[in-house]
């Protein structure tokens, strides 16, 4: 069997009554799928024996936890990754304009994940990766990663409670109107398009704060903070309101875009390691392609 994943020595103050399963549920946070997958596996162990979820656990005892034996992704052809951070639970990743982070029917090569479980596997780490954030494929910036799925549950939790911190730079069409502005729109599927979201009363609620960094009467540059992450929100609620992404084809005006990608970047994650409780925070700065369209934009404004 493979090194143990995590290993735990069983406190004292534990109820008589507190069995395996209530003690990684409750005590270490497990979720009750991650729980099922492992015991499924037999992957829990109980002072060195095979562990049922129903065992009662005592001060002192010892509890291991194997990895899961998880499906891997074929990474021939991986693409080189720009990491930014790792430790033994995490992978912050700056992920280029142009790189779709999962394989999908349409993109079965090239992705970050695969990227991202070639450098792990070239270390003899034969494993997973999971993603907590996703970008659309020509949105650059920050992606948090982990390297299992207690990580990616626990950091998950986190970012449902709003303590994960996702702050983008995005440029649009228009002279913005305000310092700051909360657009509290929900989104909802288009009806007939396989792609396309938009603003409507019955879709999900959707909440982003925007922020002014500059603007002239041709576009403005602003910073845009997630609250909650629906898909497309960001394209979604910018072009709802007139003031849609340059670049964007989706959800744009329609008109020969000056740069080949939709005008947004993931900048600014923050949050707590789902280990350690540490406040973590990572910046990425404004991509070239992006600082030379703004200088354009600003030299043609009358």
């Amino acid at each position: 069997m493979k090194e143990p994943w995590l290993v735990y020595t069983v406190e004292e103050g534990v109820s008589d009554h507190l069995n395996v399963k209530g003690y990684l549920r409750g005590r270490r946070e497990f979720s009750r799928r991650l729980v099922r997958r492992l015991n499924a596996q037999g992957k829990i162990y109980l002072n060195d024996q095979p562990a049922r979820l129903k065992d009662l656990v005592r001060p002192g005892d010892r509890l291991v936890v194997f990895p899961l034996e998880e499906s891997l992704l074929d990474v021939e052809g991986a693409p080189q990754v720009p990491l930014l951070y790792e430790d033994e639970e995490l992978l912050v990743v700056n992920k280029p304009p142009g790189m779709v982070v999962h394989p999908t029917r349409a993109h079965q090569e090239g992705t970050l994940v695969q990227g991202l479980q070639a450098i792990l596997q070239s270390r003899g780490m034969m494993r997973r990766v999971h993603l907590v954030n996703r970008l659309d494929k020509d949105t650059s910036g920050l992606v948090l990663v982990t390297k299992d799925p207690l990580s990616h549950q626990r950091l998950s939790k986190l970012m449902g409670e709003g303590r994960v911190t996702r702050s983008y730079l995005a440029i649009v069409w228009g002279y913005w109107p305000s310092l700051r502005l909360e657009l509290a729109l929900p989104i909802r599927r288009q009806p007939g398009h396989p792609m396309r979201r938009e603003v409507h009363r019955d879709g999900q609620r959707a909440v982003t704060h925007v922020e002014l960094m500059e603007r002239c009467p041709l576009a403005s540059l602003l910073e845009v903070h997630l609250l909650t992450g629906r898909t497309h929100q960001i394209r979604v609620h910018l072009g709802a309101i007139g003031f849609p992404l340059v670049g964007d084809e989706l959800y744009g005006l329609g008109k020969e875009e000056p740069i080949g990608r939709q005008a947004l970047h993931a900048h600014r994650l923050a949050f707590p390691h789902p280990r350690t409780g540490e406040e973590l925070s990572f910046n990425a700065p404004l991509p070239g392609d992006m600082q030379e369209l703004w200088s354009l934009l600003k030299e043609e404004c009358p």
